[in-house]
């Protein structure tokens, strides 16, 4: 019953912890100064990115001549005339534009999954406070007992000055640590409100987000190349690249116009429609080279961020799979070879003396102190492996 107990206690708080960094993201997500610049600019990118897509406006000329001598009259014209760009009618400009406006979002994202890591880091040491505070209050209310205990004891006679002195400096130092601690705390949540855009926000969550280090490393890579916002940035530019060489191909190509005019002369008239070729000779010379230069620029930086991306999670999961196997022996270390209990009774039966307890103690402290190090460094690396 007990352990059913332990169980469904460890589940309600791992609940808790997650649904406590859920709040806190989504928060962060909300008020963040820099994540709302960053949605107002990308909003205003994609106006600008919007721009241009319609044929150019018609143009429209009229001519009042008087004529010399007066006698044959006044000459007047009108013209309507419209120009048609291939670039324009074909789509160009609307698919570059489409991929512009996707390297907008995709360049939102990386900077929306950066800052969320660093809130995500956040959580992680303070969880990992808030845990050392707790385990420092224990120390404290075992170091509060012993110095209590001494006295006492100093009183009746039973022990000297130095012991006595022992245990008010070890009472000292337990109260120190967890001021220090405090302080460590009162740091990470002015942090924390900072990236929350100045507003106050409750973290005290004491466990760490249940989610754990994907078994099969190669599946793994393969959601991580499905899903890494750099990497499909560095798509995105190469997708645009592609998309400019294709409207400077379409540029290159002669821009038809078509119209009307009309003539009138005393009393004859003409009138009727205009067509017209333009042929860019010299306007879009060395373009489509550039393009072309561009887009072979850009397909071998996405090769480099694929492989930068593979060497680093590669590292990084190997880094995590460490981190978790130290963590895991130092918590089946302290299971196993945990002494307080008999120390303790070993100290009030006068078998050991109170600086071998102290002394003993303090090993023990080590150890719980490695222990939480090596689980904090290990959710750590794992925050940053998932965020890849």
């Amino acid at each position: 019953m007990k352990k059913c107990v332990l169980i469904v206690s460890m589940f309600l708080f791992c609940c808790l912890a997650s649904a406590q960094e859920g709040a806190v993201l989504r928060s962060v997500e909300e008020k963040n100064k820099e994540l709302q610049t960053l949605r107002k600019q990308g909003e205003a990118r994609k106006l600008e990115n919007r721009t241009g897509l319609t044929l150019s406006a018609p143009e429209v000329g009229f001519d009042y001549l008087w004529g010399s001598p007066s006698e044959i009259g006044s000459r007047k014209d009108f013209n309507v005339t419209q120009r048609f760009d291939l670039s324009t009618i074909v789509g160009s400009k609307r698919a570059l534009s489409d991929a512009r406006n996707r390297m907008v979002d995709e360049l939102y994202g990386v900077e929306r999954r950066r800052l969320l890591l660093q809130v995500r880091f956040l959580c992680v040491n303070m969880v990992y406070n808030n845990i050392r505070l707790q385990e420092m209050n224990r120390r404290l209310a075992d170091a509060d007992e012993l110095a209590k205990v001494y006295a006492s004891r100093l009183a009746k006679g039973d022990a000297n000055v130095l012991e006595y002195n022992k245990a008010q400096l070890n009472r000292l130092l337990a109260a120190g640590r967890v001021r220090q601690v405090e302080v460590d705390a009162e740091s990470l949540l002015s942090e924390l409100v900072l990236l929350n855009g100045g507003d106050s926000i409750h973290f005290d969550a004491e466990q760490y987000e249940p989610i754990s280090l994907p078994e099969n490393q190669d599946s793994f890579y393969a959601e991580v190349e499905a899903n890494n916002p750099q990497l499909h940035y560095a798509m995105a530019e190469v997708e645009c690249g592609e998309r400019q060489l294709r409207l400077n191909r379409t540029d290159a190509l002669p821009t038809l116009s078509a119209g009307y005019m009309g003539e009138w002369v005393s009393d004859e008239n003409y009138q009727g429609a205009t067509f017209g070729l333009s042929i860019p000779l010299w306007t879009n010379k060395n373009k489509v080279k550039q393009s072309k230069a561009a887009v072979v620029a850009l397909t071998s930086q996405l090769d480099d961020v694929r492989t930068q991306l593979r060497v680093k999670v590669v590292a990084l999961y190997k880094k995590t799979a460490e981190l978790r196997l130290l963590a895991e022996e130092y918590r089946n270390m302290l299971m196993r070879y945990n002494s307080q209990e008999l120390l303790k009774k070993a100290l009030d039966a006068g078998q050991i003396s109170l600086l071998e307890y102290l002394t003993e103690v303090t090993l023990y402290y080590e150890a719980v102190d490695l222990q939480n190090a090596a689980e904090r460094d290990y959710r750590l690396a794992l925050s940053e492996l998932l965020w890849y």
